[in-house]
């Protein structure tokens, strides 16, 4: 008898162990990480509040997998541009506050659409025209671009 109960004490503890590494091939976020918000149908920005000042990511949502590397603090609410997922950031920078990039995705993934950091971004709306993002640059000169002008910009390089 009590060999059998050995047993199923072992049966129990190797079932246990076995359920305990099938849940690491699904990743799950830390306690401290929430999802904030979708920003098309595979992607979400996920929150961190493990730091003060509660760092942003852009993550898969079944993978958890980060879409760039960039972390960050800000961001705009239009995810879409022109029919495609699109997502502007903002990172802390003490010299210049907050610097801006933006992302765009597409058949490769998320593609970074703006050749250098901006003190400021707006979308501005055109009447029966692509959308423009207006980006103000760290020396102030200002450039209006659509996002097509970009993307071509992305693929000569």
């Amino acid at each position: 008898m009590k060999n059998i109960i050995i047993l199923a004490l072992v049966c129990i503890v190797s079932f246990t162990a076995n359920a305990a590494q099938s849940d690491n091939v699904n990743p799950t976020l830390n306690p401290m990480e929430s999802f904030v918000c979708p920003v098309d149908s595979d992607y979400s920005i996920v929150r961190n509040d493990e730091t003060r000042r509660n760092v942003f990511t852009l993550r898969h949502r079944e993978t958890l997998e980060p879409a760039f590397d960039a972390k960050f603090e800000k961001y705009l609410n239009q995810f879409e541009i022109d029919g495609m997922p699109f997502i502007a950031v903002g990172a802390w920078n003490p010299t210049f506050g907050y610097l801006w990039g933006a992302w765009v995705r597409d058949a490769r993934g998320w593609q970074k659409v703006l050749p250098m950091l901006y003190t400021d971004i707006k979308i501005v709306p055109n009447d029966n025209k692509p959308i423009s993002l207006q980006c103000t640059g760290m020396d102030g000169h200002q450039m209006t671009v659509t996002l097509n002008e970009l993307i071509a910009n992305i693929c000569q390089q």
